[in-house]
């Protein structure tokens, strides 16, 4: 009994967890961008990668809690020109011009062609 109470001590004290949250998180902050919802409640990550068969790029992006960290949108890729945050702590997506060219004219701005994802 001795043997496997002294083992177990001794596997609690060297064994380390898989993934360190600090660890992890510093390793996001490296790779993606970030931008605080207006009211500070949630982060947008978000990066850009190159498409290999468009000159146009991927986005992608999560949303985490600010406070706890917590996921609130999974990782998500998308054609995109842009991504900001409104202030109802909705995010808009809007697609590539060339997207929205082919469906409405040139000078024609059109409220629908953003894509809007509320977090809650």
């Amino acid at each position: 009994m001795k043997i496997f109470t002294y083992t177990a001590i001794l596997s609690l004290i060297y064994c380390k967890p898989y993934k360190d949250t600090a660890v992890f998180y510093n390793n996001i902050k490296n790779e993606y961008s970030s931008k605080l919802s207006p009211d500070r409640r949630f982060i947008l990550f978000y990066k850009y990668e190159a498409n290999p068969h468009n000159p146009q790029r991927w986005l992608s992006y999560f949303v985490t809690e600010s406070k706890t960290n917590i996921l609130k949108k999974e990782k998500s890729r998308s054609l995109t020109d842009s991504i900001y945050w409104r202030s109802d702590n909705t995010l808009v997506l809007i697609p590539y011009r060339e997207v929205i060219r082919a469906k409405t004219e040139v000078n024609e701005e059109n409220e629908e062609d953003q894509i809007l994802i509320p977090i809650k």
